[in-house]
C-alpha cells in the first residue's frame, strides 16, 4: 500500500527543475497563401515589442505546476521571445516573395507580443500542457504618425499527457502555436488590402 501510495504521489508531483525550449518557424509551401497573391512590397519591420502580461523576463516563456500547486519549475527559451517573433514574420514576408529592408521602404511594420506562454494544467491523473501566442501588428506608410493595427492573431494549443510534461511537447505546443499565428496573420484580408496599397 505504501509503494502504491508512494508511486501516485510521484506521479502528481512530476520532476521538478526548469526546462529550456527551442522554438522556431518555418515558412509553409502552400501556394495558396493570401500574401503571394500581391505584387512584391519592400517592408521595413521594426522591433518587435515584449508585452506579455506582468514583467516577465525576455526569455521566460512558461511555468509547471503539478497537483496541488506544486511548481515544477519554469521554463525558458534558447532565444529572446520578441527575437523568436520577428525572425518569423520576416521569414514568413521572404517566403513569399517580399523584401525586408533597412530604408526605402513601401510600408513600415511594427507590433506587440500579447501572449507567448507553455503551462500545465493538472489533475490526479493527467496533465493537460498548454502552449499559446499572441501578437498585434501595425502597418505604417511611410511618412504617417501612424497606421492600421491588425490582430490579435491568437493561437492556443493543448496536448495531454499521462507522464511528465516533457521539454518536446512544450516545444511543440509553442511551435504549433506560432505556426497557427504566423499563418493567420498571412491569410489576413485586412493585411493584403494594406499591402495592396502601394
Amino acid at each position: 500500500m505504501a509503494l502504491i501510495v508512494l508511486g501516485v504521489s510521484s506521479f502528481l508531483l512530476g520532476c521538478p527543475g526548469s526546462t529550456r525550449v527551442k522554438v522556431d518557424y518555418s515558412p509553409t509551401t502552400a501556394k495558396e497563401n493570401l500574401l503571394v497573391s500581391i505584387p512584391p512590397v519592400k517592408i521595413k519591420l521594426l522591433n518587435i515589442a515584449d508585452r506579455r502580461e506582468g514583467e516577465v523576463q525576455p526569455i521566460l516563456v512558461g511555468h509547471r505546476t503539478a497537483a496541488f500547486g506544486v511548481s515544477m519549475g519554469d521554463v525558458y527559451s534558447e532565444r529572446p521571445v520578441f527575437e523568436i517573433i520577428q525572425k518569423a514574420i520576416q521569414s514568413e514576408f521572404i517566403s513569399r516573395g517580399h523584401t525586408i529592408v533597412t530604408e526605402k521602404e513601401d510600408f513600415i511594420i511594427k507590433g506587440e507580443i500579447r501572449n507567448f506562454w507553455v503551462k500545465t494544467d493538472t489533475t490526479a491523473l493527467y496533465w493537460d500542457v498548454i502552449g499559446e501566442v499572441s501578437i498585434v501588428l501595425e502597418v505604417i506608410e511611410p511618412g504617417a504618425a501612424s497606421g492600421v493595427v491588425l490582430g490579435p492573431y491568437s493561437a492556443r494549443k493543448v496536448e495531454r499527457t499521462y507522464v511528465n510534461p516533457s521539454e518536446t511537447i512544450m516545444n511543440r505546443l509553442l511551435g504549433a502555436s506560432l505556426n497557427s499565428v504566423i499563418q493567420e496573420m498571412s491569410s489576413d484580408p485586412r493585411l493584403i488590402a494594406e499591402l495592396k496599397k502601394k
